[in-house]
């Protein structure tokens, strides 16, 4: 997150949060061409953030296998 020029410290709870809520709406099919921009440079904004994406992405992978 930023506040003018300065970087606001996020913590790894609140990205991982974030991570998770766009995986959902990833899967649900629930982002319009605006959304997706945002989420790439929400992705973009640091390697902590791809990383979360992905491990939420891998976490719900495993569930859905689990479930079938």
């Amino acid at each position: 997150m930023r506040v003018g020029n300065v970087k606001m410290h996020e913590t790894q709870e609140n990205i991982d949060l974030t991570a998770a809520q766009w995986v959902a709406r990833v899967i649900n099919d629930d982002l319009s061409e605006e959304d997706h921009a945002e989420l790439n440079v929400w992705l973009d904004q640091d390697p902590t953030h791809q990383q979360a994406f992905a491990e939420a992405n891998n976490a719900l992978a495993i569930m859905d296998a689990a479930v079938l």
